[in-house]
Parts: C-alpha cells; sequence; structure tokens
C-alpha cells in the first residue's frame, strides 16, 4: 500500500489539507506530525516532502517522477532526514541543518526541506537550537517534524509548528486489511496493536526474531498456574537468549502489556482483539492477582530500557518481580 493510498483511505482529513495547502500556495514552514507508535510517520514525512518538489504532483507527490524517485534514493541534496529513532537528535545535527541551509538551494525548486523523526528523543540542547531555527522561519525553508509522544514536548515547539495529528484505526479493519495482505489470524491480530499499514506488519512478522519470540512467548504462557521454578526456568533458557537488544525488548514488553490488557478486557466480558489467543488470555485471569500492577511493572521497566542497562540482566529482574504478582505453585 502506497503513503498516498494510506493517506486517503485511513487519514483523509490528512489528504486533504496538505492537497489544500499545495493548492492553494499556503504551506506552513513547520508541521509537527503525531501519532501512535506504529504509524508510519517518517513515511508520511518523506511523501510529503515529495509533494513540495514533486514534478508533476496531482496536487501531492506521485511518487514515479525523478525527483520523487531521487528522494527513495537518498540523492535530493537539498532534503535532510535526522531520524530520532536511530539516535537521539542532538545540537550538532540541528546546527549542521542550518549550516546546511544557509548556503544557496542546489535543486531547481529552490525549496529546502528538512525532517525530524521523533522530536520526543532530542537533547535538550537540541530543542533549544532548533527553537531558534523555528523562530524566525526563512523564505523557501520547510520544516516536517514527527513525534509518538507529543504531550512530552515543550509547548514552544507546538506554538511554533502546525500539529497535524493521525486519527487511529479501528483495529478490526487493521485485523481484515492484513489478513487481505496475506498474514495468517494470528499474527494479523498481534500485529493491529503495533503497526497501521500492511508493509510495517508484514516487515515484523516475517522476522526469525518475531516467529521464534513468539513460539517462545506462547509455550511459556501456556505454563501459568504451573510451579514458579518451571516458568522461571523456561524463561531465563528459551526467552532470555532471544532478546539481546533494547529494541527487541521493548517490543516484547509492549507484547506483554497487550496480553494482560486483553485478558483484563476478558475477564470482563468485553470484546478482545486476540480471539486466536482466548487460552492465554484464561490462563493470564487464572493466575494473575492484579492486572494493573504487572502492566504498571512492565511499563516501569520499558522506560528503565532508555537508559544503559544489561537487557538480559533486566529480563531476570522483570522476571523475578513478575511472578510475585501471579497465583503460582
Amino acid at each position: 500500500m502506497s503513503i498516498s493510498h494510506y493517506l486517503q483511505q485511513f487519514q483523509p482529513h490528512i489528504h486533504h489539507l496538505f492537497s489544500h495547502a499545495l493548492t492553494q500556495k499556503k504551506w506552513s514552514h513547520a508541521y509537527l506530525l503525531s501519532g501512535q507508535k506504529g504509524t508510519p510517520l517518517k513515511e508520511i514525512a518523506i511523501y510529503l516532502a515529495k509533494s513540495l518538489v514533486c514534478e508533476h504532483g496531482q496536487p501531492l507527490a506521485d511518487d514515479t517522477c525523478q525527483t520523487c524517485r531521487r528522494i527513495d534514493a537518498g540523492d535530493f541534496v537539498d532534503l535532510h532526514v535526522i531520524d530520532g529513532q536511530e539516535a537521539s537528535i542532538k545540537k550538532q545535527d540541528i546546527l549542521n541543518l542550518e549550516q546546511s541551509f544557509s548556503v544557496t538551494s542546489l535543486e531547481i525548486f529552490q525549496r529546502q526541506i528538512y525532517i525530524l523523526h521523533l522530536v520526543e528523543t532530542m537533547t535538550p540542547e537540541a530543542v533549544n537550537a532548533l527553537l531558534k531555527f523555528l523562530e524566525e522561519p526563512q523564505q523557501d525553508i520547510y520544516a516536517i517534524l514527527t513525534t509518538e509522544s507529543v504531550h512530552s514536548l515543550l509547548p514552544t515547539i507546538l506554538s511554533r509548528s502546525q500539529v497535524v495529528t493521525l486519527k487511529p484505526i479501528e483495529q478490526s479493519r487493521l485485523v481484515d486489511l492484513y489478513q487481505q495482505a496475506g498474514l495468517n489470524e494470528d499474527d494479523a491480530q498481534l500485529a493491529s496493536f503495533f503497526y497501521t499499514t500492511p508493509e510495517l506488519a508484514k516487515a515484523w512478522v516475517s522476522t526469525s526474531s518475531y516467529v521464534a519470540l513468539k513460539k517462545a512467548t506462547m509455550e511459556w504462557l501456556s505454563l501459568m498456574g504451573q510451579k514458579v521454578s518451571v516458568m522461571k526456568l523456561y524463561f531465563r533458557q528459551n526467552i532470555i537468549p532471544l532478546i539481546q537488544d533494547n529494541t527487541l525488548a521493548e517490543q516484547w514488553f509492549s507484547w506483554m502489556i497487550v496480553f494482560l490488557q486483553q485478558s483484563l478486557r476478558l475477564q470482563f466480558h468485553q470484546k478482545v482483539v486476540l480471539k486466536n489467543f482466548r487460552s492465554a488470555l484464561l490462563l493470564l485471569n487464572d493466575t494473575v492477582i492484579d492486572h494493573d500492577v504487572l502492566v504498571t511493572l512492565t511499563e516501569e521497566t520499558i522506560h528503565r530500557l532508555r537508559l544503559p542497562v544489561n537487557v538480559p540482566l533486566l529480563l531476570d529482574q522483570w522476571l523475578i518481580r513478575f511472578t510475585k504478582g501471579m497465583r503460582l505453585l
């Protein structure tokens, strides 16, 4: 699914907003795209950058002209992308942008564009540098910022940008869409909590780490209600060895939060998305003493991943505290 199609089908308000901005020549100097985790924020930002310089947009980018293809290839010198998902955005990154934009545009469009993906990862020094940059926008320099945590941003950043919020997509619709794209029902249900496009969902479930971790996790959940020593031993032998970096650890902990929240919904006879995992959800309900306590524990553990930590040790510490919150033999 192309980003253009995604916007038209799932975010028509955004497609209309930017189409109107181009048609009426009212494109703002700074936009802040806000969306939940798993939303293709970076891809949308790049698509909007293409739309500013597309050779024959209608009015948004057609994704086929030479300029669009050059942007896809990373060969368009007047577009700068700084990805906060790869590393925190630092003051020097912003200063480098200013330096780059201090010279005349090298492209025929005379439009210079920068994308800051996940601005919540900026250091305080970088934020101050960015504010100065946004405070006095230069003609034909355009910013597209993205965030998954708009409430954590300083009001000064929000006031200097036009905030555009992506709407959540109904999960049942995503599950159907993912199955139509070729995912099995189990994977479609799980992916609907973390991604909002078939491409991102398929890329996730096709990784060897996902396949191995899904198998081990479901086997571990099937041990609920047995001796605590059995659960701990399986976890240490089969799950910890599969999770060796912060990114995968955060995904797995987020996965656990989903299972806990879905099991609680089932307990109160509410609609659940993980219909194919009913047996695991029931086992959780039989053994968990307080769902909210374990959700809070897991959320706190995710926050600790932001610091330099030993991931296997962190997982083991979580396991000890997690099993204390369960009815185990």
